[in-house]
């Protein structure tokens, strides 16, 4: 894959090649979506949508206008190109079959997630009892948490980092590693339950510890509660369980 700093000289290149034949609508297109693509690596895949169409009609007026054994070259590649596009346009009815069968066949195909790297036991069970109020969770839990039960919870963190300030990181941080001052972040959230790594520092810590309640526990997730009055019944319900040992 060619690195995005290398497609991003190029796109500079152009432009300045091209900005007297640039539009006012294209240069804020590509300035904003150059914009969006270097502050996440998410949007590098718009940026190649929007600005691709309008390069590739600048690099068009470059090329007819410039002359040289590698301008020529290039022309003669293309149109090499183009005589095999207009002689393969006899089977363009072969995709659209492809995109069809395809379609059918994902239909019979049964996706699941690897049990023994996903909380999906453990989100079955935060399903069936809707736990309330906030939750905190390991990061790598949170993708899963929010394909699986969107509707009926909010994660705290999840894979994409960069959608989070670097304030809410830190907090991640301490309260995940338990540094000094953690207890005053579960405050500043108010959060009320926790699901995180069964093999975890954190996990064996909150086991230790009265104000906390286990009330699941796989070989992947755990998941605590406060013992609180407003947890009471929860806790009541799984306080007798026998958990696997991690």
């Amino acid at each position: 894959m060619i690195p995005f700093e290398y497609l991003l000289l190029s796109l500079i290149a152009i432009i300045a090649l091209a900005r007297k034949q640039l539009k006012f609508t294209e240069l804020s297109l590509i300035l904003l979506f150059t914009n969006m693509a270097l502050y996440s690596v998410r949007h590098i895949l718009l940026f190649g949508i929007v600005v691709a169409p309008i390069l590739s009609r600048y690099c068009n007026l470059i090329f007819e206008r410039s002359n040289g054994y590698f301008i020529n070259f290039l022309k003669k590649r293309s149109e090499n190109i183009s005589g095999i596009d207009a002689s393969a346009r006899g089977y363009v009815w072969v995709v659209p079959l492809i995109l069809i069968l395809g379609f059918i066949l994902s239909n019979r195909l049964e996706f699941r997630f690897d049990e023994e790297k996903k909380p999906v036991d453990a989100v079955e069970v935060l399903k069936k009892e809707f736990v309330k109020g906030n939750m905190f969770n390991e990061h790598e839990f949170g993708d899963y948490i929010v394909y699986s039960a969107y509707s009926q919870y909010k994660v705290f963190f999840h894979g994409k980092i960069d959608m989070y300030g670097e304030e809410r990181v830190r907090d991640y941080y301490e309260i995940a590693h338990f540094k000094p001052g953690w207890e005053d972040v579960i405050e500043k959230y108010s959060i009320n339950w926790i699901i995180f790594n069964t093999d975890s520092m954190l996990t064996r810590f909150l086991k230790e510890r009265k104000d906390w309640q286990l009330i699941y526990m796989d070989k992947v997730a755990t998941i605590f509660v406060r013992n609180v009055p407003e947890n009471i019944d929860i806790i009541k319900r799984y306080r007798e369980l026998k958990f696997p040992v991690p």
